[in-house]
């Protein structure tokens, strides 16, 4: 597989976040009960920019990943492919190094994922155990 470029979002960058969002995860929020509007998607793609990248190969846009780091803890908000580029080692390529940079940072690397969505079978399988289910919502943490 090509490198990855991992590059910090700015704010030209919301309506392709928004996009993406709607591509990747609005159906698994409607499935867990919530319909989000674009507004709604606008403003989570808007939080937090600043700890937003975007995922690029070569010249294609392939997805992005939102890590809030803070003193103790990393805590991944999302991380959406493209449709297009799913199944590809996309994800587990960009988790596996967030998880190597946390440890070397020291810090724990946690997450939240909806039930229903199939990213959870990701996460276990990069070595997140599941610390509390709530609400239809995994709280996560990595062990590797």
């Amino acid at each position: 597989m090509q490198q990855i470029k991992v590059l910090g979002a700015r704010p030209h960058d919301v309506d392709y976040l928004t996009q993406l969002r709607l591509r990747t995860i609005h159906q698994h929020i409607r499935n867990a009960g919530t319909d989000l509007s674009y507004e709604e998607h606008e403003l989570r793609a808007r939080t937090r920019l600043e700890c937003c990248s975007i995922l690029s190969l070569g010249d294609r846009t392939v997805g992005m990943i939102k890590v809030v780091r803070a003193a103790g803890s990393w805590t991944i908000e999302q991380l959406q492919i493209e449709p297009e580029f799913q199944g590809r080692g996309i994800g587990t390529a960009v988790v596996r190094q967030i998880q190597r940079e946390a440890r070397a940072s020291g810090v724990k690397l946690l997450l939240g994922v909806l039930k229903a969505n199939p990213a959870l079978r990701l996460y276990k399988r990069l070595g997140f155990e599941v610390l509390v289910e709530a609400n239809g919502i995994v709280e996560m943490q990595s062990a590797a």
